[in-house]
Formats: structure tokens, C-alpha cells, sequence
């Protein structure tokens, strides 16, 4: 059994991207890893990109017949791990050499921990059709946010609940590509869910991190490659990030058992949800898309906790 899974879910790639990723897991300085690369129905011949490389008996490729989704595909490649250790590499993303020795020597020292946050750098790809066109500005927020973490363990439970009163924004956490996982922790926190289309890895690391440590490497050991067209963002102008905060919340609040802990939390949920829905009703009047807010469970959502909505709603409508 290797130390570490690392658990590549591709679709569509670009063939040069996915070889560098695929180089930067061979170059590292750590060697007692296995890649499982799973590809989820890609129309592409993906296997082609990466037949060179599976000479390799440490590396793995496999393929859904039928498309699963973002969540669905990282479902299934964490179901294929074996290791004590759990990391994701997107198709897109690249680390520095020493990436796996220092995430893995980290987990290693501290049994409480449960997660390991790795600084990284944000490459944008601008479009050759939009010459001087600038990295969006909330990774700009995210590089901020993420300076005035402080390096090594911290108490999860705290650390969410801090993430939380600053209304879960922007993910100081960071992308699955720079956060291992011990296998248990996991384990125990069950899979992502398949129906958050942006907030999935915020939720799955609010789990997480109600049941455990988390460990700062704040060194940039790699890179995540930004899209200008990124799900992310389509999603986000959407209106699709509203509804997954409130669940994320919500999720948040079931796991903190904790009487004043929890109290904290709601109070974080009221805060956020009156923030949102002020940002609802700017977009509605400026014409903006809503397209991706689920209404369903915003329905839900007001009858479970109709005092809180209805505070929300009348100081949202003063702004």
C-alpha cells in the first residue's frame, strides 16, 4: 500500500495540461504514491494524452460510460483509494517537488490533524480574444485572506467558525488540488455532494473540519490554473453560489454539537443570509441572471428557519 492516493477526475482536458500535471506527480520528491486517473465520458481520447506515462505501474486510468458530473467524478475516484493518505490533482493543476513530502510529513506529525491546506499560486489563461484581460479579482481576495492565515495546526472547529463569521468568502481553505486528507477523516465525513454545483469543496471542508484539525503550509508549492470561463465563474453570475452558501451553512450549523459554538454559528448563517439576499435583490434590479439559484430549496430553506429569513429579509430590503 502506497502512502498517499492521488486521485486525478478529468473531462475534456487540454493534452497539455493534463501531461503537466501528470509530470509534476512523477517528479515528486516523495516516490510511494499511486495515480489513479479517472475520466468521466470525455468524448476526447483521454487515455492517448496520457499513454506514456502508464508504463508506470503507480499510475492507473480508468472511464465512466456515462457522464457522472464534477461531483459524481470526484465520487468516483475517491471510492478507488487505498492509501492512509487522500489528494486531488485537477487536470489543470501542477505542484513544486516537494509537494507530497511536506503535505505527507505534516499529517504524519500531527495525528489530530485530518487536512492539510498548502499555499499555491493562481495562474490565469487569458483568451488570445481578450488581450490584456486580468486575473478575476476574488483570487486576488483569496491570496489576501489566505496571508493572514498562521502556519502549522489549528484547532478545525475554530477555524470553521472564524471562516464562517466572515461569511465563508472566499474559500481560504483552497482547491482540492492543495489539500490532502487523511483517508479516515474521510472516511467518516462521507463523499462530496453531486448537487452543489459550486460549493462543493467549501461544504465537503466544513465536514471535515468539524471532525478534526487542519494543518497551513502557507510555502507555495504549485499551481491552479484559472479559467476565463471557468464553471466557477458561469456559476457565480448565475446566482448558483447563494443556494450553496445557505446549505453550506446549514451543514455548518448540524455538525457543531457544541451549545455556544453552535450559537456562533447561526448567528454567522443570519449574517450571511442577510448579505445574500441583499446581493439577490441588487441583481434582480440591475437585471442580473438568477438562473442558477435553486428555488426548491430556498422554499425549503424559509419554512425550516422561517424567524431567520424574515430578519434577513427586512434588514436586506433597508439596504
Amino acid at each position: 500500500m502506497s502512502k498517499v492516493s492521488i486521485l486525478m477526475p478529468t473531462y475534456e482536458p487540454d493534452p497539455n495540461h493534463i501531461r503537466e500535471a501528470v509530470e509534476s506527480v512523477i517528479n515528486q520528491t516523495e516516490r510511494d504514491w499511486t495515480l489513479i486517473i479517472h475520466d468521466d465520458a470525455s468524448k476526447a481520447h483521454v487515455k492517448a494524452m496520457i499513454d506514456e506515462f502508464l508504463w508506470d505501474p503507480r499510475i492507473t486510468f480508468s472511464r465512466s460510460k456515462k457522464r457522472l458530473g464534477i461531483g459524481g467524478n470526484w465520487n468516483a475516484c475517491l471510492k478507488k483509494a487505498t492509501a492512509p493518505y487522500v489528494q486531488y490533482l485537477f487536470q489543470d493543476d501542477a505542484w513544486e517537488t516537494t509537494y507530497l513530502e511536506k503535505s505527507i510529513a505534516a499529517l504524519d506529525s500531527e495525528p489530530s490533524v485530518g487536512l492539510v491546506a498548502v499555499g499555491h499560486h493562481y495562474q490565469f489563461d487569458a483568451h488570445d480574444s481578450v488581450p490584456g484581460t486580468q486575473m478575476p479579482s476574488i483570487y486576488h481576495e483569496v491570496l489576501a485572506e489566505q496571508l493572514l492565515l498562521t502556519a502549522g495546526i489549528q484547532n478545525g472547529p475554530n477555524f470553521v467558525l472564524t471562516w464562517a463569521e466572515k461569511g465563508l468568502r472566499p474559500n481560504i481553505v483552497g482547491e482540492p488540488s492543495f489539500v490532502m486528507i487523511r483517508t479516515v477523516v474521510a472516511n467518516a465525513a462521507g463523499p462530496f455532494r453531486e448537487d452543489l454545483p459550486q460549493g462543493l469543496d467549501i461544504e465537503y471542508w466544513i465536514r471535515l473540519l468539524c471532525r478534526s484539525d487542519i494543518f497551513i503550509i502557507k510555502d507555495h508549492l504549485g499551481f491552479f490554473r484559472v479559467h476565463e470561463k471557468a464553471a466557477s465563474s458561469q456559476n457565480n453570475n448565475a446566482g448558483a453560489g447563494l443556494t450553496d452558501r445557505l446549505r453550506c451553512f446549514e451543514v455548518l450549523v448540524a455538525n457543531t454539537p457544541d451549545t455556544q459554538k453552535k450559537k456562533r454559528a447561526k448567528a454567522a448563517a443570519r449574517k450571511a443570509l442577510q448579505h445574500m439576499m441583499a446581493k439577490y435583490f441588487h441583481r434582480t434590479r440591475a437585471g442580473g441572471g438568477t438562473g442558477g439559484l435553486d428555488k426548491k430549496f430556498l422554499a425549503k430553506f424559509c419554512l425550516r428557519h422561517p424567524l431567520m429569513v424574515t430578519r434577513a429579509l427586512l434588514k436586506s430590503r433597508g439596504n
